[in-house]
């Protein structure tokens, strides 16, 4: 988790994961919910399902806005991690699953319930046939996307001490679409798994510069 109280921290930057890469967790199946006023977190009796208020002067900031939103819900997340052998097996042993942060208010914490899929990468180009593992920068689209909307993926953090405490944590970001089934663009440069699908060279390098 990175915020006002930590420091940015990567997986690769610990001696025991040297080289490891996060690539992010991707839905497996799943469904959109319908269009709906998103709700507090943490009750069940309070929403932004209805008008704006104003709050006494001096309590609070006049006005809350409802916020429309989608969901989308899903039994299983995948997440994929690039890096040797010996330092994936090391994480398994490991790790603990959390998601941070949850509707701005919380983290979600989980176990991992089925054992990793290891599987070898091979640097190649892609074919008309690659489907893309995660990720894909919106310059590398091979097809159409169904359903997905563009969105930033944040790739490289900093952060710099503020005097009364903490961090200030800033992002760069790439323009990235995903959704089950998309395309690479032919002769993309890739990697490839034993099964022909692809992970983003150019992703990749931008999330390892200055390494």
């Amino acid at each position: 988790m990175e915020g006002d109280f930590h420091p940015p921290r990567s997986l690769r930057s610990l001696e025991d994961f040297t080289g490891l890469v996060a690539m992010g967790g991707y839905p497996a199946g799943g469904w959109l919910s319908r269009p709906h006023f998103r709700a507090h977190v943490g009750t069940t009796d309070m929403s932004y399902d209805g008008p704006l208020w104003a709050p006494p002067a001096g309590v609070q900031s006049a006005g809350k806005k409802p916020a429309m939103v989608e969901e989308y819900l899903c039994e299983t997340l995948k997440f994929f991690v690039l890096g040797g052998k010996e330092y994936l097996e090391r994480l398994w042993e490991r790790v603990v699953g959390r998601v941070s942060p949850f509707a701005k208010k919380s983290i979600l914490q989980f176990p991992y319930e089925s054992a990793p899929n290891i599987s070898a990468l091979s640097p190649a180009t892609a074919s008309a046939t690659t489907e893309s593992l995660a990720a894909l920068p919106m310059i590398e689209l091979g097809s159409m996307p169904k359903r997905a909307h563009p969105y930033l993926m944040p790739v490289r953090s900093k952060a710099e001490r503020k005097r009364s405490g903490g961090y200030e944590v800033t992002w760069s970001h790439i323009n990235c679409v995903w959704e089950s089934g998309l395309m690479v663009q032919e002769g993309t440069p890739v990697l490839l798994t034993e099964d022909g699908t692809g992970i983003s060279r150019s992703l990749l390098d931008r999330i390892l510069e200055d390494q």
